[in-house]
């Protein structure tokens, strides 16, 4: 007799895995009333202000990384109201996603060895997902601020698989340390799931726009992507890629950093000089956000 348990597919077995889990991360209320009010048309920056008044730890945060050095502010940004008029709603909403991830995992004592290569990898993904659709930004219609907000979660499910299911952490680490693999392969292999699906799930339960979902779920095999959106997955898987290059990530079944696809070569029409260009200004930006990584490390 065929039970239940064997008759759910992959996708819903993890789906039940996760939502048992029952002190998973959720973003705080301040995150989903600024994304509902930025969302709507109507919105002011009255009205963007109101909402984040009424959370001061997030104001400050938010403030403090308005007047970092990324951002490039000419003046000092003193107040919500002028951040949202200097960066734009949509940085804003970033700003607010990253604070609150950051502030997500506080309670969880990560190996610090882990949680640093962790929000560094996350956080040049990012800066290189904003870098590369800024370059595309007028010929297709991207947003830079969608595109950070991917590549900084781009990973969380690894995040996710460390502190809340530790089992699964223990049998891929242990595969890894086995045989030389990537982080995917050895997800797929040691339990059935990657990363990428956990992450598009978390994303899908926090109401992230569905660009950012896919992205996150298809980072890897952007092409695989049917979706319009999908430019922002080809983005990441990029973007991942700069990361690693830039920063010297190597992985150990490769002679280099990791695969870049030929279709996203051809997609963001990429050639060995605009590659490095892009990764000489990754170097700079990056070192202009010292910020984040404090908040990140604070955590």
């Amino acid at each position: 007799m065929i039970s239940e348990q064997q008759t759910i597919n992959p996708e819903e077995k993890l789906r039940r895995k996760l939502s048992s889990i029952t002190n998973l991360p959720s973003p705080p209320l301040v995150f989903n009333q600024i994304t509902k009010i930025i969302n709507n048309p109507r919105t002011s920056v009255r009205d963007v202000a109101a909402i984040m008044s009424e959370d001061a730890a997030m104001s400050a945060k938010v403030l403090r990384l308005s007047n970092s050095a990324f951002y490039g502010a000419r003046s000092e940004i003193t107040g919500i109201r002028q951040a949202v008029l200097v960066l734009g709603l949509e940085a804003i909403k970033s700003l607010v996603l990253s604070s609150s991830v950051f502030d997500m995992f506080k309670s969880h004592k990560l190996d610090p060895e882990f949680q640093e290569s962790y929000w560094r990898h996350s956080l040049s993904t990012a800066i290189a997902a904003r870098i590369v659709a800024q370059y595309h930004r007028v010929a297709r219609g991207l947003d830079a601020e969608v595109a950070f907000s991917a590549g900084l979660l781009h990973d969380i499910g690894k995040l996710i698989t460390c502190c809340f299911l530790p089992d699964e952490h223990k049998l891929i680490t242990e595969y890894r340390a086995s045989r030389p693999s990537s982080d995917y392969q050895a997800e797929m292999a040691a339990v059935g799931h990657a990363h990428t699906q956990i992450g598009r799930m978390l994303a899908a339960n926090w109401k992230l726009p569905v660009a950012i979902q896919r992205a996150i779920e298809f980072h890897h095999f952007p092409m695989q992507d049917e979706e319009e959106s999908r430019v922002y997955s080809i983005i990441i898987h990029f973007a991942n890629y700069l990361a690693k290059r830039t920063f010297g990530t190597k992985v150990p079944q490769y002679e280099g950093w990791i695969d870049l696809l030929p279709e996203v070569h051809a997609d963001l029409e990429l050639t060995d000089e605009v590659i490095e260009a892009f990764c000489s200004k990754l170097r700079e930006e990056y070192a202009a956000s010292s910020t984040f990584m404090q908040l990140a490390m604070a955590s």
